[in-house]
């Protein structure tokens, strides 16, 4: 029983380190933070240039388009 507490514990705090960004070409800006909708980013290549963590997100606005592709290099 403490086993498995320790181990659902320990599954918790994993997720808990996962973001969330945003991106939309609509309404986002390249000098906002990206961690909500109302502070998204503007560019696929805003995004590419960040570093991510496993577990991490990205968003793109639902009817938003874009004419270049999204690359990510940097990545754990």
């Amino acid at each position: 029983m403490k086993a498995v507490l320790c181990l659902l514990a320990s599954a918790c705090a994993l997720v808990s380190y996962a973001n969330t960004y945003y991106i939309s070409s609509s309404g986002g800006n390249d000098g906002n933070n990206g961690r909500s909708t109302a502070t998204a980013w503007k560019t696929l290549a805003k995004a590419g240039a960040q570093t991510y963590a496993p577990g991490d997100s990205i968003l793109l606005k639902r009817g938003d388009t874009w004419t270049e592709k999204l690359i990510i290099a940097n990545s754990n």
